[in-house]
């Protein structure tokens, strides 16, 4: 009996760690979806190659990273598609050009 007792106890384990891991997910999705819209402008561009903080999204869309990170790392290239189609200024061009990633 009590071993029927610690299998039901791990399977409620496992859905509430499922049910987690879809919560984190939504609020992955949810935190791309303000930085891309953000990011479709020129501003955002030109502060995060001022501040250079730009590398962070370049080196977390191309390191390689576990397999529980890898929405974290497609959110960041998203942002660095949304920027290259509207924050390539001269400024962030010449950012992106002098910096070795």
């Amino acid at each position: 009996m009590s071993e029927l007792c610690v299998l039901v106890h791990l399977l409620v384990i496992v859905n509430d760690c499922a049910q987690v891991l879809v919560h984190l997910l939504v609020i992955v999705n949810d935190c791309a979806q303000v930085l891309v819209r953000l990011c479709s402008r020129p501003s955002p561009a030109e502060e995060l190659a001022r501040k250079d903080d730009l590398t962070l999204l370049f080196s977390a869309s191309t390191s390689w990273c576990p397999a529980h990170n890898v929405p974290w790392r497609k959110s960041a290239a998203e942002v660095l598609m949304t920027l290259s189609r509207h924050g390539l200024t001269p400024n962030v061009v010449q950012y992106i050009h002098s910096t070795s990633f």
